[in-house]
């Protein structure tokens, strides 16, 4: 599945933009973001790409762009963090790659391309394993201080079948996201499946929630984007092909897709 996604970086309290479309636009203030480590668990196993009855299951893709949409809202030259852990070794060079990795660590908006390139060689089940690897490690980047925020993101379109938590699924993830008050987790259940759907606490930082089409996809990676970076999503009218904020406004992301998209200018009050 193949995106258009436009990132456009501003400092200013006015904004001309001509779009076709977008998704949403989001804004921060002009205030200094906390550093954020987020770490993925990626499920790249044979469901994702293969239903029982063999057909194709876009649960694989909703993922990759799932991650590209992290990777384009961080703020790697701040300090930012971002680490993928897919659930069976990948290359980043497609399928003629050999180099296989257990963990893919991107940092600069430059490393897209390593997400877009991923190609899982063997496919197989859907092992518990690296959810336990990545918060061990996110956990050890908190405690030294790397980040002021962590989030553990596990993408996924099913039951585990191999080093399942003794405690169960929900017990399992409540436990690593009480285990830091600054760190969250979300669990995010793609496609439709038969398997449990942990419910969500967000008094104690554990998001939760089941998206089936690519349309809900996308609309729920804004939600959770606008979570893990507390920005706000701009609601207002827009009157012709401007734009008015009543803050100052220090960051202004145009989230958009589509084939028609196309952001032709932004330009300031200033010019």
């Amino acid at each position: 599945m193949k995106r258009t996604l436009s990132k456009v970086l501003v400092a200013i309290m006015l904004v001309t933009v001509w779009l076709s479309s977008a998704t949403f636009v989001a804004a921060s203030t002009t205030e200094k973001d906390a550093t954020r480590a987020i770490y993925v668990v990626y499920d790249n196993s044979g469901s994702m790409y293969y239903t029982e009855e063999g057909q194709t299951n876009k649960a694989w893709s909703q993922a990759a762009y799932a991650m590209e949409v992290f990777a384009s809202m961080m703020n790697f030259e701040y300090g930012d963090i971002m680490k993928i852990f897919p659930m069976h070794n990948v290359t980043t060079e497609g399928n003629s790659g050999t180099n296989l990795l257990s963990s893919i660590e991107i940092t600069s908006e430059n490393d897209i391309t390593k997400i877009h390139n991923m190609y899982t060689p063997d496919p197989g089940g859907t092992p518990y394993t690296q959810v336990h690897n990545a918060a061990k490690e996110l956990i050890t980047v908190l405690e030294n201080g790397e980040a002021d925020e962590g989030w553990l993101i596990v993408l996924t379109d099913g039951t585990f079948d191999s080093d399942i938590p003794d405690d169960g699924l929900r017990k399992d993830l409540v436990a690593k996201a009480e285990t830091m008050d600054n760190l969250k987790v979300q669990y995010l259940l793609m496609g439709e499946t038969d398997s449990l759907m942990p419910e969500g606490d967000g008094s104690i930082g554990f998001y939760s929630k089941n998206v089936i089409t690519s349309s809900e996809v996308i609309e729920e990676l804004a939600v959770i984007c606008n979570r893990i970076f507390t920005r706000n999503e701009y609601t207002g009218y827009v009157s012709g092909n401007v734009l008015n904020f009543d803050v100052p406004i220090g960051k202004l992301i145009v989230f958009a897709q589509g084939k028609s998209v196309s952001i032709n200018s932004l330009t300031s009050a200033e010019g």
